[in-house]
C-alpha cells in the first residue's frame, strides 16, 4: 500500500511565473501527490506590484486553507522531522517525495511547460479573453515585442535603450 504525499506550491508573480507555477503543480499531481496552493504572497499586507491572474480552481487545485498553511509552517520549523517532510527552493532532483513537501520558487523550467502543455491549453481556452489570443491569426510579417524593464530598473539592471534599438533594427532585417 502506498502511502498518500502532499505538496504545498506557493503561487507568485505575474502571468507569466504562475503558468510556469501552474504547469510545475500539474507535473507534481502527475507524480502522485495530493498539490494545495499557497496563494497568500497576493494578500494586502504583501502588497506587491503583481495581480493574482488564476486562482488555484481555474486549474482544478484546491486552495491551501488556513490550518493547511499553520500545519506547513510548525514543520518546517522542527528540524527532527525531516524524515517526512522536505522544503524546496526552484530546484527537484528527484521525484522521492517525502509525506508533505512545500515548493517555493518559480519553477521556469520548459520540461514542466511540456509535460503540462495540453493540461494548460485546456485550461486555457476556457478564458474567453486568453482563447480569443490563442485563434487569432495576423497578418504577415507582423511581429509583437513586449519589453518590460519595470522590474529591472527596480533591481538596478538597467539595460541601455540601445540594446532593444539594436535587436528591433536585426528583427526589421
Amino acid at each position: 500500500m502506498t502511502r498518500k504525499k502532499y505538496g504545498l506550491i506557493d503561487i507568485n508573480g505575474g502571468f507569466g511565473n504562475q503558468l510556469f507555477q501552474y504547469s510545475f503543480a500539474n507535473f507534481l499531481k502527475l507524480n502522485g501527490l495530493q498539490i494545495r496552493i499557497n496563494t497568500n504572497w497576493y494578500s494586502e499586507i504583501n502588497k506587491f506590484p503583481r495581480e493574482q491572474i488564476f486562482y488555484p480552481e481555474f486549474y482544478g487545485f484546491k486552495k491551501a486553507n488556513k490550518s493547511v498553511l499553520k500545519y506547513y509552517e510548525i514543520l518546517s520549523k522542527k528540524k527532527g522531522e525531516k524524515y517526512y517532510f522536505e522544503k524546496f527552493n526552484d530546484s527537484i532532483d528527484t521525484v522521492n517525495f517525502k509525506k508533505f513537501n512545500r515548493f517555493i520558487g518559480y519553477w521556469q523550467d520548459l520540461d514542466y511547460l511540456k509535460l503540462s502543455k495540453q493540461f494548460l491549453i485546456s485550461k486555457l481556452e476556457q478564458n474567453e479573453h486568453i482563447k480569443n489570443g490563442m485563434d487569432f491569426l495576423p497578418e504577415n510579417n507582423n511581429v509583437l515585442i513586449h519589453v518590460r524593464r519595470g522590474d529591472y530598473l527596480l533591481a538596478k539592471k538597467i539595460i541601455d535603450d540601445s540594446y532593444f534599438e539594436n535587436a528591433i533594427q536585426r528583427i526589421k532585417n
